[in-house]
């Protein structure tokens, strides 16, 4: 069965084709994604199939129906570009208002909903590990760019980059390194992408500041975990290019010596 079938569907601004007579099948069970430039109509597409915009040629039917038919868009999901959530509110918060708000308002049938959503992330979890995995086999070796790099510019570009979340929490983070012109050898993107798996960590799971150490040639993020809480080590590591095991202390949450010069 085809839940997504179009015929010559386009959407044209002025005289730019956005969409150029699309045709297309997706089969249900089906995974498909759209991969191209800013500017290519996947954003596009996707608001014609939700009958977001309106097409200026050709036709759309979503589970063979047209794509303005109310029972077949009661079917359809979707979060094209930026997510429509309360920044504020956790994901179970932003849930539940949008059950309300849906005349959902039964707490017995809100429970049962937020457990199908439950369910669905671990799922896609699941699945993102495996294309992950996927990903890197088919890939090959990636060897890393690495040259002798400043460790502090990426980690205040990082910090930078969290601070409206920090400053929510009330965390101020707390540099001690011995060096101000502290070097590493390190691929920048990499570096960066440590630091902000390490301060989103923090932010997710820490009860306490943040505290940033940079000496002997190593750079260590440490926190106090909330109480009952523990880090996702398991899936973090496996995005992190080079590590050693964290160091636990007590009282105290991890460390993670990472590069040093």
């Amino acid at each position: 069965m085809a839940v997504i079938r179009t015929m010559g569907l386009s959407k044209r601004y002025k005289n730019n084709w956005a969409v150029d007579h699309l045709d297309l099948q997706v089969e249900q069970g089906d995974i498909y994604g759209f991969i191209g430039q800013n500017g290519a109509g996947k954003s596009t597409t996707l608001k014609l199939l939700c009958g977001l915009a309106r097409p200026t040629e050709g036709e759309a039917l979503i589970f063979d129906k047209p794509i303005r038919d109310q029972v077949a868009r009661r079917r359809v999901g979707a979060l094209i570009e930026q997510p429509g959530l309360y920044p504020d509110l956790s994901g179970r918060e932003n849930l539940r208002l949008y059950a309300g708000l849906l005349g959902l308002d039964k707490p017995e049938r809100q429970d049962e909903y937020l457990g199908i959503v439950e369910k669905r992330l671990e799922e896609l979890e699941e699945l993102l590990e495996e294309l992950f995995l996927y990903t890197r086999l088919q890939g090959g070796s990636h060897p890393l760019e690495c040259a002798s790099r400043a460790a502090l510019t990426p980690l205040w570009d990082a910090l930078a980059e969290f601070y409206p979340q920090l400053e929510a929490a009330g965390v101020e983070p707390e540099l001690r390194f011995d060096r101000e012109d502290m070097m590493v050898w390190a691929s920048p993107e990499a570096l960066g992408r440590v630091y902000r798996n390490l301060i989103a960590n923090a932010l997710r799971h820490g009860g306490g500041g943040l505290t940033i150490t940079g000496r002997d040639g190593e750079i260590c993020f440490s926190n106090k975990l909330l109480p009952g809480s523990r880090p996702d080590t398991e899936h973090l590591f496996d995005r992190l290019y080079q590590s050693s095991l964290p160091a636990p202390k007590a009282e105290q949450g991890w460390v993670l010596p990472l590069c040093g010069s």
